[in-house]
């Protein structure tokens, strides 16, 4: 397995990490992850869920998907978005992290 191995000086590494780690932490954009860690929704429910417009939801995903935090599939004219087994952990670990000063 290879090991991946940030380094100080990675430059365009740590300012596209930050830039990511920086997408989470929009509220609205953290409700959509909490919202996807159950099960794959489309943008219209996800609206809905949250009584969001569905073009706000939609450069929100938008946003998360650049940085790989969610992965999107359309199926006629919906898109989907789902959250992969290894993010999910991710964001997990996170919530478990900060439930100490929640």
């Amino acid at each position: 397995m290879k090991e991946n191995k940030l380094k100080i000086q990675d430059d365009k590494k740590i300012s596209k990490l930050a830039r990511c780690l920086g997408v989470l932490s929009n509220e609205r954009r953290l409700r959509i992850m909490l919202l996807l860690l159950e099960k794959e929704l489309n943008v219209g429910k996800i609206a809905e869920l949250l009584s969001m417009p569905q073009s706000s939801v939609s450069l929100h995903l938008e946003k998360l998907a650049e940085c790989s935090w969610v992965d999107r599939r359309r199926k006629g004219k919906n898109v989907y978005y789902k959250i992969d087994k290894n993010t999910k952990s991710v964001i997990k670990t996170i919530i478990l992290h900060f439930n100490k000063i929640l």
